[in-house]
């Protein structure tokens, strides 16, 4: 029995979207190398450290070069210095290339895993999901938030790692300027 006057309780034809603000959670870093695999992110790390100690090796052997020291023992001729040189920097532009064809591949996995989460739960949502959820909402999140982890994240990550590696090989430039100084 209702009492009089007593209302019905209001019934939510919407949920409220959740938006984050801040720091990225450090859950969400591991799901994307997870989506991406492992396997794969150890590959673009290891290749990542191979361009650059074949960096460093080029700054090295100029620095050698150009001081005219012997360097392992060894004299060398204006020939042997080129040769290196540019045995050196084809190893670098090899690697680079390798590094760019690893990365991209390891991008367009994370892309199409990822994707393919999306829809999968999407499909699998209940029918309540898509009475709550406004459609623009579920295009949003295929559209806009795809797009931020297609484009925008591989972008920052590779910056990210460049400038990480940059600056290990310069701090390891400067411990051997350093030491050759003695």
């Amino acid at each position: 029995v209702k009492a009089a006057g007593a209302k019905k309780p209001a019934t939510k034809l919407m949920t409220k979207e959740d938006m984050f603000f801040g720091d990225v959670a450090w859950a969400i870093y591991i799901w994307y190398m997870r989506i991406g695999k492992f396997a794969w992110v150890a590959g673009i790390v290891t290749i990542f450290t191979l361009y650059r100690v074949s960096t460093v090796l080029v700054d090295m052997w100029l620095a050698v070069w150009a001081g005219r020291k012997d360097a392992f023992g060894r004299t060398y001729t204006d020939n042997d210095y080129l040769m290196f040189f540019g045995i050196f920097v084809a190893i670098s532009i090899v690697l680079v290339f390798i590094r760019s064809i690893i990365y991209a591949r390891f991008m367009l996995n994370v892309a199409s895993n990822s994707h393919h989460a999306l829809v999968q739960r999407v499909i699998r949502a209940p029918t309540s999901f898509f009475d709550t959820t406004p459609m623009g909402r579920i295009m949003n999140r295929f559209t806009k938030d795809m797009d931020v982890l297609d484009n925008k994240l591989p972008e920052v990550v590779q910056m990210v790692l460049n400038l990480a590696f940059i600056i290990f090989g310069t701090l390891f430039l400067v411990a051997f300027a350093r030491s050759e100084e003695r």
